[in-house]
């Protein structure tokens, strides 16, 4: 009994954030920001309330610890770096720059494909849903008054893509979350998500070909040709794509991409080494986004670390336990992620959770039923991206149908993306040996 009451911590979370989320469907972003933060102060407290006094130890101490764990530290700063290069991005141009160069490159018959990869490929090199949607959702929105696309269909191509790149992506918050929980390098889980994405992307790509007549009448803008400061601009998203494909340390990377990014917007003079510097405060503090994440991030591994060190997980699954097979634990693995994503809305929040349960169960598995942690890993980041492009009320899903002035329900029919990669991805853990 002393053990399941060390978990209701996380389950008076869970019951409080769903609550919200579905009874309180309309309101603003920013105060179910709050209220999430808030429930999150509240389940801690209780944690360190009903957490078994140790000898010569505070308890808050613990909590403190958990919240300092070199993973926790590393994620948080990485969240920082990315809100700062997203800013820098928008400010020199460079989003605009990749914008046209994606219109100037897209023929009117590859249009939709088209779309959906240059978007794809970006939201790869930001590590970013958020970032990919909010940079090419407006353009979607003007394109959708230049043809006869429905705004759902651009939008739902828009979401998708961009959970492709949150997804794909090795400096995304759920990559660093999934590989760095269950001791993977990022290579090694890209190396099976690329399989499973490149399936689903074919068959997204050909549903919009197939599907979706092209519009051969569409010119997006007289064609100028690409000038040489656009391809200078867009060097820090190909700098960042292409160092880490060479195992450079996703903090340093990221440095990097915010000093090039700088150092081409002084050179160009769209802007000065006062507006650079002050991108280091702006960025995650116009981002408030980032900021709740990093916070979350904080608090639920603080209560997480209470949880570990109560030692209940370990009694109760001792329990419990039972040896799966292969097929088994990545199905329970899959689902586990999928159901706590839907509940929290904060997929980098569902991988944390699940990450040590899952690896507590890889460990009680015979050693050749065992999958590769890489490949649990890329399970994990894809059964936690899926519901964020899918579910109505998760951020991802609000910020694209609030752009474009339509109802997040509009988007599920046009949501291709999310369900090829759910079918592959089951097809692969039923059929692969």
């Amino acid at each position: 009994m002393k053990d399941f009451l060390q978990l209701t911590p996380l389950l008076v979370f869970i019951l409080l954030y769903s609550f919200v989320n579905f009874t309180m469907p309309d309101i603003s972003y920013e105060i179910k920001n709050g209220l999430t933060l808030a429930f999150a102060f509240l389940s801690s407290f209780y944690a360190i309330l009903i957490f078994p006094k140790k000898e010569n130890t505070n308890k808050i101490s613990f909590f403190l610890k958990g919240m300092g764990q070199e993973s926790v530290q590393c994620m948080t700063l990485i969240f920082f770096l990315s809100s700062i290069f997203s800013y820098n991005l928008e400010k020199t141009g460079s989003i605009q720059s990749a914008i046209a160069i994606g219109q100037e490159l897209i023929p009117a018959s590859f249009l939709l494909p088209g779309l959906f990869l240059t978007i794809a490929l970006f939201s790869t090199a930001l590590g970013s849903s958020m970032g990919g949607i909010a940079a090419f959702t407006p353009f979607a929105l003007e394109l959708s008054r230049l043809t006869d696309y429905d705004p759902a269909l651009l939008g739902g191509i828009v979401v998708g893509a961009s959970m492709l790149g949150d997804n794909l992506s090795l400096i995304s918050d759920t990559t660093i979350a999934a590989t760095t929980i269950l001791g993977q390098s990022m290579k090694e889980k890209f190396r099976f998500n690329i399989k499973l994405t490149f399936f689903s992307t074919l068959i997204t790509i050909a549903i919009l070909m197939f599907f979706y007549p092209a519009n051969t009448d569409f010119i997006i803008q007289e064609k100028k040709g690409i000038g040489f400061q656009d391809i200078i601009l867009i060097l820090p998203y190909l700098s960042i794509l292409v160092l880490a494909f060479f195992n450079v340390h996703v903090i340093a990377l990221l440095f990097f991409g915010n000093l090039m990014s700088g150092g081409i917007g002084l050179f160009f003079g769209k802007i000065t080494l006062i507006e650079f510097l002050s991108s280091f405060f702006l960025g995650p503090m116009g981002n408030s986004g980032i900021i709740h994440v990093i916070f979350l991030v904080l608090i639920i591994s603080g209560m997480a670390f209470l949880i570990q060190e109560s030692k209940s997980i370990e009694n109760i699954t001792s329990r419990f336990l039972v040896k799966m097979k292969r097929r088994e634990l990545e199905l329970s693995s899959a689902l586990l992620v999928f159901v706590l994503d839907l509940f929290l809305a904060v997929n980098t929040l569902a991988i944390l959770m699940s990450g040590p349960i899952v690896k507590k169960w890889h460990e009680s598995a015979d050693e050749q039923e065992r999958p590769k942690l890489g490949r649990l890993a890329s399970i994990l980041d894809i059964f936690s991206c899926i519901p964020q492009g899918l579910a109505p009320y998760m951020p991802q899903m609000l910020l694209c149908s609030t752009l474009l002035g339509i109802n997040p329900t509009d988007l599920l029919a046009h949501s291709h993306y999310q369900y090829s990669l759910a079918v592959v991805t089951l097809v692969s853990i039923f059929f692969s040996r």
